[in-house]
């Protein structure tokens, strides 16, 4: 497993690499795409908490987290609704021989009958 840091420094030692016109040989199993991280063991099942109701607010729930070679909860929060769009939560897919994280986003709604999905609620402009 590589954590994005480990990624984000591989990266800029690589660019320098290249500006300077050295070469550099290696060899390994880096897995790894831009702000994605692949992790080989499951993730342990989500922590369940059921916020009370804050208008104007959708709730981001927790999420399990690795961090080196541990899994460590990330506490939810609390995010402002957005006008015409609804929150489809984060989630962890499995993806061939491992598990990618998939960030939570908003995603517009126009309507229809495409309400209440179970992916996150519907927000309108209540102004």
């Amino acid at each position: 497993m590589v954590s994005i840091a480990r990624a984000s420094v591989a990266a800029l030692v690589l660019s320098l690499v290249a500006s300077t016109g050295c070469v550099v040989r290696a060899h390994g199993a880096l897995r790894v795409r831009p702000g994605v991280v692949v992790v080989n063991d499951d993730p342990p099942p989500p922590r369940v908490y059921v916020p009370e109701n804050r208008p104007g607010y959708i709730w981001v729930q927790g999420r399990w987290d690795r961090r080196g070679n541990r899994w460590e909860w990330m506490d939810g929060h609390w995010e402002r609704e957005r006008a015409n769009h609804r929150w489809e939560q984060g989630r962890w897919e499995r993806r061939n021989n491992g598990h990618v994280w998939v960030e939570g986003r908003w995603i517009i709604h126009t309507g229809g009958g495409n309400r209440g999905n179970g992916n996150g609620p519907d927000v309108r402009d209540h102004r």
